[in-house]
């Protein structure tokens, strides 16, 4: 075999070590971010479950019920509280006849 070919073959593999020292780097960082990734996935997902309890409780009937009892102070309509449309004063009608 001549100096050539082992010359060649020599690159070759000096090509073939270093290709594979940075794929085998490029892996390392790849499986870096995937544990990383993973992490922050199960963070979000206890994050979403307390979000959803939360949601549970504020949502619920009876603590709604409690809540508009206390600031919203609604009542019963009485029926004198009922009256005709006609008598309520548009003024946006009154200012469009006063313009004509």
């Amino acid at each position: 075999m001549s100096r050539r070919f082992y010359f060649i073959f020599g690159i070759i593999l000096i090509v073939l070590v270093a290709s594979l020292f940075q794929l085998k780097h490029q892996v390392v960082i790849l499986e870096k971010k995937l544990s990383q990734n993973q992490l922050m996935i199960t963070k979000e997902k206890e994050a979403l479950k307390v979000l959803k309890a939360e949601w549970s409780y504020l949502s619920n009937p009876n603590r709604i019920e409690a809540l508009s009892k206390n600031f919203l102070n609604l009542e019963i309509v009485n029926i004198k509280q009922i009256g005709d449309i006609e008598k309520i004063p548009f003024y946006i009608q009154k200012n469009i006849e006063e313009i004509k």
